[in-house]
């Protein structure tokens, strides 16, 4: 799967079909396909929508995923990004399934629902079919050194024409609870940008 160029339109058919929560365990895992030289690029908004110290922060910054190595079920991916660089290994063993996939920064995961949907987008004059994964969750994550509790409210649009992730598109909304009844509210939004296969 490979690095991304101009998102020219996303074009969402949302009279599409809905699938049994069932289907979620039936969509393959994107890196089971990976290849070395695999890269996609992706542009990133976070918009802070409330906070103790403020609201309606925005940044964008653009990320890069390669895969660099394949090791058996062992997949090594070197991410880029504006404001930082580093290497992420994955396990297809304890990292299966796309429901694994997405919830695997978090810890104490509890998913209160999850649906899958099929949907036609349109990128660079192309036509692609994605599975749309809507998941509700609650967890805990990493915050300045503190373990806090989150609410997740996350769609991704995944298409396997896609290399690394199979990531066309994803929308998180999140709910941080920090320092008792501190609530912060954010959300991300990570679009393709462009993408080459190894």
């Amino acid at each position: 799967m490979k690095p991304l160029t101009i998102l020219t339109a996303i074009l969402l058919a949302f009279s599409s079909t809905a699938f049994s929560q069932d289907a979620l365990k039936e969509i393959d895992n994107p890196l089971q396909d990976a290849r070395e030289g695999d890269t996609v690029e992706y542009s990133i908004e976070s918009v802070l929508l409330d906070s103790p110290v403020g609201k309606n922060e925005k940044r964008t910054n653009t990320s890069s995923l390669s895969v660099v190595e394949i090791d058996r079920q062992l997949v090594k991916l070197e991410v880029k990004s504006d404001i930082r660089e580093g290497s992420q290994t994955i396990s297809l063993t304890s990292r299966g399934s796309i429901a694994d996939l997405l919830t695997g920064a978090y810890q104490d995961v509890n998913i209160s629902s999850s649906s899958v949907t099929e949907e036609t987008v349109e990128f660079e004059g192309k036509s692609y079919v994605c599975k749309v994964i809507h998941l509700k969750f609650t967890a805990k994550t990493k915050h300045m050194g503190m373990t806090v509790p989150v609410k997740v409210d996350q769609k991704v649009w995944y298409s396997n024409e896609i290399p690394v992730h199979g990531q066309f598109k994803s929308v998180i909304d999140m709910e941080m609870t920090i320092l008792g009844d501190k609530k912060t509210h954010f959300q991300t939004t990570t679009t393709l940008k462009s993408f080459t296969e190894g």
